[in-house]
């Protein structure tokens, strides 16, 4: 997980049926965050996209993606409340992944877009 980010397939399934908007590269930034947390039980602020590998310093588009975080958090309706609840579904089965050392691209692990 330590240069991971949701793939571009798994994006594309995540937000298939959502507006355009979520389909922009900083909303896969920010679920990729959302999901590496959720995945490592790590602090956001330490995710691969927001912090360089080595010196530890916030990357130039961290505060970017930090303030998005927020907009997901509290959603109470709408887009981001969907996608907040697959990024979940999504991040429990990334889990069970790495939990049995399972190969991450071996299978499909996006979730079903029942909601």
């Amino acid at each position: 997980m330590a240069h991971w980010e949701i793939p571009d397939d798994d994006w594309l399934k995540l937000t298939c049926d959502l507006r355009r908007q979520f389909k922009e590269p900083h909303h896969r930034r920010a679920g990729s965050v959302i999901v590496w947390s959720r995945v490592t039980e790590g602090d956001h602020l330490f995710s691969p996209l927001v912090r360089a590998e080595g010196t530890g310093a916030r990357l130039p588009d961290a505060t970017a993606i930090v303030g998005n975080l927020d907009n997901y958090s509290a959603a109470q309706r709408g887009g981001r409340t969907v996608l907040r609840d697959r990024l979940e579904r999504y991040a429990e089965q990334i889990a069970a992944r790495c939990d049995l050392n399972s190969p991450l691209l071996q299978a499909d692990v996006v979730p079903s877009m029942s909601t």
